[in-house]
């Protein structure tokens, strides 16, 4: 039998054949950066002491504004930074938005589509509504005097004590004199006097009258009557209500007391009082100031103090809108501020008027929705609170919707002031 033989010698494969005729395979490629090689055994083996190729990574960003996201280390440990470039996308709020690129260059375009109609302006719950109108109401101006005189003489025109003088007017000694420059509608006149006789035993006599002189002329007269001349009869109390619709500048009123039928006896005249009230009307610029603030909005706080000692008297917001209340003395010329709180309106009457004996009170409304349905209403006083106990009271026409108080106290109203 022929005896073949394989073998392997510096990296090159022999085989031979039973003739002879094989040629050797070489295991080892020629070509460049081979590392394979043959070993002293003469098989193959990865030289690793061989050279081994050095890699990098070359950078082409060049923006200036990048963002480090990893690094790369090659075989010899060098770091190598790999960036990643920053762009911004800003809505500018008007309808465009900015798109800032990798070269920092910025570029602009439009986001919104065409416009339909506009709808109606809502309301925005922060910008109030302000109505200003001119209105007339009454203004009044009191002239208020004590009487006094004794006289056993008729025709006695009697003495005036002053008690309280509004600019208008003017007392001294026996007269009134009303001294006021505008046009006035009408003097409202009430006087009283108790006139007392001797203490003689069974006189009877016509009572004494009270006399009300404008400008020396008999205006008005006291009920006429008989006063029997005894004991806890001596004495008569005699009054006049009158009403002057044609007063003037420098009409003067006074009183004169006139005795009667009686025998020589003296006519005394103590504890009388004598009060005029002079209106007139007076152009007052109304504002009121609307604001639509829903739930959570201050548009209808108060800024000054409660005040538990003012109680409203009467308060109505049905058929019409009524509020009066006396401020009390200890109140007088103070700040003041009105809250009405939970009404189902959403605005006070737009002819609403405040006034008190003394003229007219100025004022603004501000009102807010409470977001369930009901609203506060804030009256801002831009006068103070009169003297005199004097009563303020509102008045308008029916709110809309209308409310659900016909009159009388109402714990929906509350007091501030300073």
């Amino acid at each position: 039998e022929t005896v073949t033989d394989l073998a392997i010698t510096a990296g090159e494969l022999t085989y031979a054949n039973e003739d002879a005729s094989n040629a050797n395979v070489n295991l080892i490629s020629a070509d460049a950066d081979n590392s394979i090689t043959a070993g002293t055994d003469g098989a193959l083996f990865v030289d690793v002491a061989a050279e081994e190729t050095v890699t990098d990574v070359t950078d082409l960003n060049t923006a200036t504004d990048t963002n480090l996201i990893g690094t790369y280390n090659n075989e010899e440990g060098d770091p190598f930074a790999i960036n990643e470039t920053v762009t911004t996308l800003s809505d500018n709020g008007d309808g465009t938005a900015t798109y800032t690129n990798e070269l920092n260059v910025p570029v602009t375009v439009g986001i919104v589509g065409p416009q339909g109609p506009a709808g109606e302006d809502g309301v925005d719950g922060a910008t109030p509504t302000i109505t200003t109108t001119t209105i007339e109401v009454d203004q009044s101006f009191i002239a208020k005097a004590t009487v006094t005189g004794d006289s056993n003489q008729p025709n006695t025109i009697l003495t005036l004590a002053s008690v309280r003088e509004d600019a208008g007017w003017g007392i001294t000694g026996n007269t009134v004199t009303l001294s006021d420059t505008d046009p006035i509608d009408y003097v409202q006149i009430n006087a009283m006097a108790y006139m007392m006789g001797d203490q003689a035993e069974g006189i009877i006599r016509i009572a004494p009258v009270l006399e009300l002189l404008k400008n020396d002329t008999v205006v008005a007269i006291s009920s006429t009557g008989y006063q029997r001349r005894g004991s806890g009869h001596e004495t008569s109390s005699n009054t006049i209500a009158y009403v002057d619709h044609n007063p003037e500048t420098g009409d003067i009123y006074s009183l004169r007391a006139q005795q009667g039928a009686l025998e020589d006896n003296v006519l005394m005249i103590n504890l009388g009082h004598f009060d005029l009230v002079a209106v007139k009307k007076v152009s007052v610029i109304q504002t009121v100031v609307t604001s639509s603030a829903v739930g959570g909005d201050t548009g209808a706080s108060p800024t000054l103090m409660e005040n538990q000692n003012i109680n409203v008297n009467n308060f109505a917001d049905r058929n019409s809108f009524t509020l009066s209340f006396n401020p009390g003395n200890d109140n007088a010329g103070s700040s003041f501020e009105i809250l009405i709180e939970d009404r189902p309106y959403a605005n006070l009457p737009a002819n609403l008027t405040a006034s008190s004996n003394q003229g007219p009170i100025a004022f603004t409304v501000t009102s807010e929705h409470n977001g369930d349905g009901t609203f506060n209403h804030l009256i801002t006083a831009l006068a103070p609170l009169p003297s005199n106990n004097d009563v303020v009271t509102f008045r308008g026409d029916e709110p809309s919707p209308e409310g659900t108080k016909f009159g009388g106290a109402c714990s929906c109203v509350s007091f501030f002031t300073n």
